[in-house]
């Protein structure tokens, strides 16, 4: 998630169009057992992803 925060931070319109950013947060959102933070319900409507 740090990652994935660096580069929307650096590039955010980048960072969208990014596959595998994606992916990667699938994968948290998928795992993660407890409520979601503000920041990754943010990152995951930035790219588009859907828990």
């Amino acid at each position: 998630m740090e990652e994935l925060t660096r580069a929307r931070a650096a590039a955010p319109q980048w960072l969208r169009h990014q596959r595998m950013a994606a992916e990667t947060m699938q994968e948290i959102l998928k795992k993660r057992k407890r409520t979601l933070t503000a920041e990754m319900r943010e990152m995951a409507a930035h790219l588009g992803v859907v828990g």
